[in-house]
């Protein structure tokens, strides 16, 4: 700029943005596909803000929007990374803007080429940026590996027969909350973040039908939170499970014992119980697969007056373990927060 207006400056100042990160060069045609596909399925109506907001899954966006094929496909980046793509791409005449008080983000004949595959796209990426979004943003694990392999595998097939970006049909964050929470039904599965209406119709029979296999085969319960049965209007909080209470819930319900999986899993059987107690309090396990139907009606009873969980061993006796208090205590919670009279 400054040699533009008959200043002399080296190309190198040691003070700005540029000269102070690492950049790149590389092949973004996938990312270039995923911002021209949201500025065209948001009609060309929005500015850069709300475009990134809208790949990044925002929850400021507006809610016809969240149902869209292309929303929340960019989580994987952060917003200055995809707001540098977009300046790029208008650099090179892939994408276009308005003038005015509220610019809007436009297709340029060139863009249609990118979406068709006809063209490649080379972008600048910061390297220091990739290297602080590994640090802050670890990738998200499944509960079964396994299942999640095969959701990618009929992903892929879906994309190639498409002939779209893998993430445009479902990203990796929605297949690992679908092979983690294992749904069973087309209710259940409208329950997943990234699961609209018209991907359910779409996609939902052969995801569903993936899911129930793997559970058949290695006799899997599913884990679908009561919280989103009591509220099937609304958007799931997306709360994801560590893997060691799974393991140990289904361990349980294969018929172990507690003092049997803690011995394989080298924990302490309060530990165990902790994880099981977790399911009770969230209603995806019964207490009573966990406590004797006589000792739960006595907690209740003990548990109904003021004091804590000591008080109530000390009253109950040895016979009666703290995990099984808990437990009750627990389940209790449970109840009232589901509405059910004690």
């Amino acid at each position: 700029m400054l040699n533009y207006f008959g200043e002399k400056a080296p190309d190198y100042c040691g003070s700005c943005d540029v000269c102070m990160s690492d950049y790149e060069r590389t092949d973004a045609t996938i990312e270039a596909q995923k911002i021209l596909s949201a500025v065209s399925r948001l009609q060309e109506r929005f500015g850069m803000n709300y475009v990134v907001d809208f790949l990044r899954g925002s929850t400021i966006v507006k809610e016809e929007h969240q149902q869209l094929k292309t929303y929340g496909v960019g989580r994987d980046l952060p917003k200055e990374q995809w707001k540098l793509y977009i300046r790029e791409l208008l650099q090179q005449d892939l994408l276009q803007q308005t003038s005015g008080d509220y610019p809007v983000l436009k297709l340029s004949e060139r863009s249609w080429k990118v979406l068709k595959g006809e063209e490649k796209v080379s972008l600048v990426s910061s390297v220091k940026e990739k290297k602080e979004t590994v640090s802050k943003q670890p990738p998200a694990v499944s509960a079964y590996p396994e299942l999640l392999q095969i959701l990618k595998s009929v992903r892929d097939q879906l994309a190639r027969k498409e002939n779209v970006p893998p993430d445009l049909i479902f990203s990796d964050a929605t297949l690992v909350e679908l092979s983690s929470f294992l749904p069973l039904s087309i209710t259940d599965l409208g329950k997943i973040s990234g699961f609209g209406n018209v991907k359910i119709q779409k996609y939902g029979h052969v995801f569903l039908e993936s899911v129930k296999k793997y559970c058949r085969e290695n006799e899997l319960n599913s884990l679908m939170h009561n919280k989103f049965k009591k509220r099937p209007s609304s958007k799931p909080v997306q709360e994801r499970v560590g893997d060691t209470k799974l393991h140990s819930l289904q361990m349980f319900r294969k018929g172990m014992p507690v003092a049997e999986i803690a011995n394989l899993r080298g924990l302490t059987a309060g530990t165990v119980e902790s994880h099981l107690v977790h399911f009770i309090r969230k209603g995806e396990l019964d207490v009573h697969e966990l406590v004797d139907k006589h000792k739960i009606s006595m907690i209740m009873k003990e548990a109904q007056q003021p004091g804590t969980v000591t008080r109530i061993k000390e009253k109950l006796g040895e016979d009666y373990s703290y995990g099984e208090i808990r437990a009750v205590i627990s389940y209790l919670q449970w109840m009232q927060e589901a509405g059910i009279e004690i």
